[in-house]
């Protein structure tokens, strides 16, 4: 239950050099504590349910590129949630 999100080079700099900050869930990302890991798309394709294991059960956020631009990332449906509700969308998930 991992989602692949299609996020532009900025908020990919958000997620690795944000500076930590409450919400009212608790803390939402501090960097100190991030793991974010990158591959290609096409090594992903190899490793898919690995990744989608280490995000849900290790909060690891995978980066995904191709051709070597940023395409995507994998990362963990709670922190996924939380995103959604920060910017006041609703999510089903």
């Amino acid at each position: 239950e991992v989602l692949a999100l299609d996020l532009t080079e900025s908020l990919m700099d958000v997620l690795v050099n944000a500076g930590p900050y409450e919400s009212p869930g608790g803390t939402l990302y501090d960097p100190a504590m991030a793991k974010v890991e990158s591959m290609s798309v096409e090594e992903a394709r190899k490793v898919l349910g690995q990744r989608v294991d280490k995000a849900r059960d290790e909060d690891v956020h995978t980066a995904l590129t191709k051709h070597g631009r940023l395409s995507g990332v994998l990362v963990p449906p709670d922190w996924y949630r939380r995103m959604r509700e920060l910017d006041g969308d609703s999510t089903d998930l």
